[in-house]
């Protein structure tokens, strides 16, 4: 069985993003940043995220994702690409069997993280805390019925963030 990660930024006060989606905080992340995601993407066979959270991306284009394949969870949505594979239905059985032999990346949002979290698929969390406060928005956890018991790996501060690694024990 190959990893599945968990790694997201996060507002000191919670938030993924803004309620309509937005991530403008994160606009400003430095080179070093950019250095240690590219670091953690190397590890990644998969990205497997929401739908809202791919037609909030989409129009960036997914290059810096060319050497993964992306999956996106829904039950209506059609691809536009050969690059992009629609996970609909009964996914469970479908991410037990990626998780076999490919490393996967939960990319959110919330509802996908709650789902990967209620079906204990997360082995490790990267959570990057940005120095922002914006009151109000998306929570990296929506309330659910899961529980984990985390073990720290590591903390890594760049710049002005500060990713914390941690393992489910």
């Amino acid at each position: 069985m190959k990893t599945t990660y968990l790694n997201l930024a996060v507002t000191v006060d919670g938030f993924i993003s803004r309620k309509d989606g937005s991530v403008d905080f994160l606009d400003n992340m430095n080179e070093d940043m950019l250095d240690s995601f590219n670091e953690f993407l190397a590890k990644i066979d998969i990205i497997i995220m929401g739908s809202r959270t791919y037609l909030e991306y989409k129009d960036y284009g997914f290059d810096l994702f060319k050497n993964q394949k992306i999956y996106v969870l829904s039950n209506n949505l059609e691809s536009d690409s050969k690059e992009i594979t629609i996970l609909g239905g009964k996914v469970l059985e479908k991410i037990k069997t990626l998780k076999e032999n490919k490393s996967i990346w939960c990319f959110g949002g919330s509802s996908v993280v709650k789902y990967f979290m209620e079906n204990e698929l997360i082995d490790e969390f990267y959570i990057t805390t940005v120095p922002f406060i914006i009151g109000d928005g998306i929570r990296l956890f929506d309330n659910g019925s899961y529980s984990s018991k985390l073990s720290l790996v590591d903390s890594i501060n760049i710049g002005n963030n500060i990713t914390t690694i941690y393992k489910k024990t």
